[in-house]
């Protein structure tokens, strides 16, 4: 289920609707549901064409290369805080 944008400004009643903050919120829960209802449809075309072994090896995949250039990103950060 994809939540629109007037469910999310519904749920928040406060007189300070326009808050910058509040706009934060709002934005990251619409783009969190809308690229959830992607990878859903993504899901079920995969489980529909018997491919989500494919799928399943393509997010493999995605996880072990960011993960590896985040230890990279950590690593870097340790060291220059050790040369400081």
């Amino acid at each position: 289920m994809i939540i629109s944008d007037l469910y999310i400004i519904g749920e928040i009643q406060d007189n300070d609707l326009y808050n910058a903050k509040i706009h934060l919120v709002i934005n990251k829960k619409v783009k969190y549901a809308n690229r959830f209802g992607k990878i859903k449809k993504t899901l079920n075309i995969a489980l529909d064409l018997r491919c989500k072994e494919k799928l399943i090896n393509i997010i493999t995949g995605f996880i072990n290369q960011k993960k590896t250039l985040l230890e990279d990103v950590n690593n870097d950060n340790n060291n220059n805080t050790y040369l400081r």
